[in-house]
């Protein structure tokens, strides 16, 4: 598993809260889309332990998003909104791509980095 980039710092959270008194870690959630042939944002980083939801979504016709490593996948048509949510319970680097409804049959991928808790 490839490893974090020691600068990288966590992205900014569309919300964020405790998962509770007792709890070192958060709920978060961010936006993913696929837009003009990309992910916007194609890099997404959080801190290990965090739960994540992704609100997934397309300006294209279909998309899809697959985190192989994380075992996610999820498809979306055009003005819809589908969640993806998980804990982030091993740091390292997961690429995420297009697998089968990708625009103009391109490749199309980025990056999630999970921080490692110290």
């Amino acid at each position: 598993q490839p490893t974090v980039p020691k600068d990288a710092f966590p992205t900014p959270p569309l919300s964020r809260e405790s998962a509770g008194p007792n709890t070192t870690y958060e709920l978060k959630t961010f936006e993913l889309k696929m837009e003009k042939g990309k992910y916007q944002p194609s890099t997404l980083t959080v801190n290990q332990y965090d739960s994540v939801t992704i609100k997934f979504s397309t300006t294209e016709e279909n998309a899809d998003l697959s985190i192989p490593d994380l075992g996610l996948y999820q498809t979306v048509r055009q003005n819809q909104i589908k969640q993806i949510s998980f804990q982030a319970t091993v740091s390292g680097t997961f690429a995420f791509f297009c697998r089968q409804a990708c625009p103009e049959n391109k490749v199309i991928q980025g990056t999630l980095f999970v921080i490692p808790k110290d």
